[in-house]
């Protein structure tokens, strides 16, 4: 009897409330009619939703839905959302001058050191499991892995938020700055260098009786290879930046981050220190960036001594 009392009175319960939704119903199309509004069933409407609970509730599972999808859409195109891009880093390489960018860029990242071998000064095996020439600078951005210096520089100003350091297509700029990111490798690397090999040959543990033929080698090395090269490159680069105060003009650009490494070395290579203060400059301009310090801070020393 206890049992068959509460089925009816759930019977009874569930009638009213049904009947409830049908006099709401009722009410919502009345309304409807003297606003003038038609029925769109599924279709967000601002006079139906300020007097009909249900339609609102529907509208709101409507706009979840697009923003579901919205965002579920946004991810798939933006897959390394939240990645961290990790920048393997050798000890007082080129690496320095991606350091720079990646603090200049704000864009967050981690940092892998190796650190040369001391006798060699070449970089560690390990590095060959990032990338088969084992050389630094790599980086790993998600699934894509880039080396050399100035692809990667490339790289994270095209796809990080560096589109600001990159000057206009078709413009002078554009073009000395494509010039000097292939300069800085290409023609003023070579001779500082070989400086760098004759200043090891030079210093280099032999036997006393050997130590004037190892002298003469450096010697000819330098007096063939480098002494006058340094000089047209240092007439050239004071020629140019005595008229523009960066590298392309008078805003600083991924050619700067690039020329940084190799004005680095022409610094503290050269013999011709005193003459080249617009390369000093700029060279200053470029010391006493934060992101520039805040790479040495966190990379070490540029140069090896």
């Amino acid at each position: 009897m206890v049992i068959r009392n509460a089925a009816i009175l759930a019977s009874q319960r569930c009638n009213l409330r049904r009947e409830e939704r049908r006099r709401k119903q009722q009410a919502v199309t009345k309304q409807d009619r003297r606003l003038g509004v038609a029925a769109r069933p599924g279709v967000f409407d601002p006079q139906r939703c300020a007097i009909d609970p249900l339609h609102r509730h529907g509208a709101n599972l409507t706009l979840r839905f697009v923003l579901w999808v919205t965002t579920a859409v946004f991810l798939r195109k933006h897959r390394t959302l939240g990645a961290v891009i990790k920048l393997h880093h050798l000890e007082r390489s080129r690496s320095h001058r991606v350091l720079w960018l990646l603090e200049e860029l704000g864009v967050p990242y981690e940092i892998v050191e190796y650190k040369r071998n001391h006798e060699t000064l070449l970089a560690p095996a390990s590095l060959t499991k990032v990338h088969p020439l084992g050389k630094s600078p790599v980086i790993t951005d998600a699934d894509t892995t880039v080396a050399e210096s100035g692809a990667i520089i490339e790289y994270l100003a095209e796809h990080h938020g560096g589109a600001n350091l990159v000057p206009a297509v078709g413009t002078a700029e554009h073009q000395r700055c494509r010039y000097f990111m292939h300069y800085a490798e290409g023609s003023l690397m070579p001779p500082l260098l070989i400086k760098l090999i004759s200043s090891k040959i030079r210093s280099a543990k032999v036997p006393f009786f050997a130590k004037p033929i190892t002298a003469k080698v450096a010697d000819n090395l330098s007096a063939s290879l480098v002494t006058g090269a340094l000089i047209k490159h240092t007439a050239f680069l004071e020629s140019e930046l005595a008229q523009r105060q960066w590298m392309c003009g008078d805003h600083m650009t991924i050619a700067d981050v690039q020329m940084s490494y190799p004005l680095e070395a022409l610094a503290s290579r050269s013999d011709a220190g005193t003459a080249m203060p617009n390369i000093v400059r700029v060279l200053n301009a470029m010391r006493a960036r934060p992101a520039y310090q805040r790479a040495i801070e966190r990379g070490g020393p540029i140069m090896i001594d």
